[in-house]
């Protein structure tokens, strides 16, 4: 599932919504089926690098509580910490061995 997310606020609300580009910009979730496009997001994000997930929630946190300058800095710490983690060899190595990578969340 390749995505990307767009955030806007709206009073003190975040709308956050998938841009994905096999449902032209919207996810399509027929009556009833809300949890199971939940389920697949979450499945989506967990299989990624622990550090990655809890520095991008991190980020989004900040620029959700502040302005623009306290988002770039949150943004900045998480890159740092990423590039950082043991977790960002782990990202590349796998892909060249074509192999499940096997995340440390260091």
């Amino acid at each position: 599932m390749a995505d990307r997310v767009a955030l806007e606020r709206v009073g003190r609300v975040a709308v956050v919504t998938l841009q994905r580009e096999d449902k032209r910009n919207a996810i399509y979730a027929a009556a009833g089926s809300a949890l199971e496009v939940a389920l697949e997001i979450a499945q989506t994000i967990a299989a990624n690098a622990p550090v990655a997930v809890s520095e991008t929630l991190k980020a989004v946190a900040a620029v959700l509580a502040g302005d623009d300058e306290i988002g770039w800095e949150a943004t900045m710490r998480a890159q740092e910490a990423v590039l950082a983690s043991e977790d960002l060899v782990e990202g590349i190595n796998p892909f060249f061995e074509r192999r499940a990578p096997q995340w440390r969340g260091r």
